[in-house]
């Protein structure tokens, strides 16, 4: 698959996961009243989904987010900062080891044939990441609820509960689904065939 037919793909998942996934997670009713929450908090719900206050709005955490985000270099053990964190979710180091490593390879001469195998295993880690995300999704969907409270006594005031065709999400989630496992095993067989290495889709099951 070339660069522009790989980024038409991911353009098309971008916008399948902003179609679904923002109205899948709305809330869910507990007949509990809502602990205040304030920016930045983090706290998982009765059903160990985790949540996180960002901007004032609440929103779910992804499972994958602590997996790929370490508080330190798995490299050189520094502590991460803002920009050790975006550097690492590209090349799985912190910034100083990667700025280290690229000078050591231009002066090898190395430096293009690196850049080129470096694309390929994050188009490679990209796939998978968002089948692995698409398909959480799938196996979550519900049709959502949000809970109103009384500020003062915690009585449940409203609720409103919402529909979706969760059949067709579901059918349209899977599709997308296959489709970034054929792209997978593409990217997959061409990083093989030139660096004699492996990595294995990820699938869906039928539900």
């Amino acid at each position: 698959m070339k660069k522009k037919e790989f980024v038409k793909v991911q353009k098309q998942i971008s916008n399948q996961m902003n179609k679904y996934a923002d109205k899948i997670i709305v809330g869910q009713y507990t007949g509990e009243k809502e602990p205040k929450r304030n920016e930045g908090d983090f706290w998982k719900d009765h059903n160990g989904k985790q949540w996180t206050v960002k901007n004032g709005i609440k929103q779910s955490i992804s499972p994958l987010q602590g997996a790929k985000t370490p508080w330190w270099c798995p490299v050189c053990g520094k502590n991460m900062t803002k920009l050790d964190v975006n550097t690492f979710r590209a090349t799985s180091q912190c910034y100083d080891c990667v700025a280290k490593e690229e000078s050591r390879l231009k002066i090898d001469g190395l430096w293009d044939k690196h850049k080129e195998k470096k694309i390929l295993e994050n188009q490679i880690d990209w796939l998978k990441d968002r089948i692995v995300e698409l398909t959480y999704y799938h196996d979550t969907l519900s049709n959502p609820e949000i809970q109103h409270f009384d500020s003062n006594t915690g009585a449940i005031l409203k609720i409103d509960k919402y529909s979706m065709p969760l059949d067709t999400v579901k059918k349209d989630l899977r599709t997308e689904v296959v489709g970034m496992n054929k792209s997978l095993k593409e990217k997959e067989i061409e990083y093989e065939e030139k660096y004699g290495e492996q990595n294995g889709a990820v699938t869906i099951t039928d539900k």
